[in-house]
This record gives structure tokens, sequence and C-alpha cells, in this order.
């Protein structure tokens, strides 16, 4: 088997994004082709383009490119080379439209990911003493969203009983989104669960239960970026002494 990077289906691949990318107006200066990790693999390979432009400007491409990806076996994802000129929220959402334009399921968007990205990327880290108390309140207000949520569940039970309907469904998702969490810890698969409550429920139009569960993602988000930050500055080295 030859080597990926030298696959005439590779090229055709960084080809391809390059083509998407200068068709939405970019000027491209690199295209990188590297494997996905679980599930986004599951949609092909990750192209990388980097674009001549500002951060704000890479990202109206992205989320414009993206949407003549859908089929074409890799998934498109954008840098550049110029100013930093976005904030998480403006990030997250030309993410979330360039991901829809390019047909990736919810359930393999690691949006909280993302957000962790532009946050290394601008260096927005608050000091250690600030990140725990960050942490501490979000963990409180999950804890507030799932107790809301069970009340929900406990009133519907005691009104309709257990017999299977579209809210009923939703309550145990929320359930399992709820054990995965508190039980096994796996914020990502929690995040999805709780997402995935809160894209249906809004869908079915029970929006008493899609807030307080998009919520509890968005919380999970922030709580796994917490976490990581406070592993990261626990694990760096001491900066080694001039000599």
């Amino acid at each position: 088997m030859r080597n990926m990077s030298d696959s005439d289906m590779v090229k055709e691949l960084a080809d391809e994004a390059a083509r998407l990318v200068r068709e939405a107006g970019g000027c491209v200066v690199d295209v990188k082709v590297e494997p996905t990790e679980p599930a986004f693999d599951l949609l092909g390979p990750m192209v990388t383009v980097t674009v001549d432009a500002d951060a704000k400007r890479a990202l109206e491409i992205w989320a414009e490119a993206a949407r003549g990806v859908r089929g074409k076996g890799f998934v498109l994802d954008v840098t550049w080379t110029g100013e930093r000129n976005v904030s998480i929220e403006e990030f997250i959402e030309y993410a979330a439209r360039a991901h829809a334009g390019m047909g990736i399921p919810i359930l393999v968007d690691d949006t909280f990911d993302a957000v962790r990205v532009v946050r290394r990327v601008r260096g927005d880290y608050d000091d250690e003493e600030e990140t725990r108390r960050k942490l501490r309140d979000a963990e409180r207000e999950l804890e507030g969203r799932i107790v809301e949520l069970q009340v929900l569940y406990g009133k519907h039970c005691h009104e309709h009983g257990t017999r299977p309907d579209p809210r009923f469904a939703l309550f145990k998702v929320v359930s399992a989104a709820t054990w995965v969490w508190r039980k096994q810890g796996n914020g990502h698969y929690a995040f999805s669960l709780f997402r995935a409550v809160d894209v249906l429920a809004r869908a079915l139009g029970h929006e008493d239960i899609a807030r307080p569960a998009g919520e509890a993602a968005d919380l999970i988000g922030e709580i796994v970026n917490l976490r990581g930050d406070l592993d990261e500055d626990e694990e760096d080295p001491a900066p080694e002494q001039g000599r």
C-alpha cells in the first residue's frame, strides 16, 4: 500500500479542497491532508487549507466553501495567516455553518473542542485560581439544569405514566446523558446526548426540555475545556533556567 501522503487520491482531495476555497474567494497558501479522529473518520480525512486572510474572512470562506464538500469524501478545515479577530462565539457560529454545509451529523460535532482551539489560538486563558472558580460555577449550573430536567421528567411520569411518547423518549435520553456524565465522566458522549435532546426537543416543539438540555450541553463543553486547561497547567514543565 502506498503511503497516504504520496497517493493520487490524497492529491485529488487536496486539489479539490483548494479549488472550493478559491471559488469561495480565498487565496490559498497551503493545503494539508491528515487522518481524522473518531467519529469524524466516518467522513474521510481532514483537508486543512491555509488562506491568506484574517480569521474572520477565513471563516467566512470556510462556511461558503463547505457547501461544496458534501459527499466528496473529506472534511474541510481552514487556518489563516492574518489577524485573529474573532470571538469564541463567532467561531462556533461559523463552525456550525461549515459543518452543516458539509453534512456533518451533530453527534460527531465536538464543538467544545473547537472552542478550546480558539482559546488556545487567542491565548485566552485565565490564571489557575480563576479557572477553578469558573469550573465550580459551571459544575453547579450543570447540576441545576439536570435537576430541572429531572423535575420535568417526574412531572411527566406522574401525569402520563411511562407509556412511550416523544417527551418520554427525550427524558430517557436525558437519563442516559446524566448517567454517562456522572458515572463515566465521558464529556464527549454526554455532550452529544444532551445536544441531541436539545435539537430533537426544539424540532418537536418541546422548548421546556430543549432549553435546559442545550444549556447542559454548553456547560459540559465549558467544564471539559476548563478541566483540560487545569490539566495542562499541571503538566507544563517549569521553564529551564538560563545558563
